[in-house]
């Protein structure tokens, strides 16, 4: 276990973690180090209820990460 610990946090180069490991770590640094404390931060506009007239449009066939971020995105843009 302690090996594999190494291996993900990037400690030893001579390990190529697979696909699964990698992307898994973007989620968690965008949704545990980015999405979440931001979304504590500015809680009541991450709270209101989305404005009928911003339309989300993301691919239904993309990976549920990247319908995560796109929604994020789009709200962003239509809040601002």
């Amino acid at each position: 276990m302690h090996e594999y610990q190494i291996c993900t946090q990037g400690a030893s180069q001579a390990c190529n973690p697979d696909e699964g490991v990698q992307a898994w770590r973007q989620v968690e640094m965008y949704a545990c180090q980015l999405l979440i404390p931001t979304v504590r931060e500015h809680h009541e506009c991450f709270g209101r209820r989305r404005d009928p007239r911003c339309e989300l449009k993301f691919d239904p066939l993309a990976s549920p990460f990247c319908r995560l971020v796109t929604s994020v995105t789009q709200d962003v843009h239509c809040i601002q």
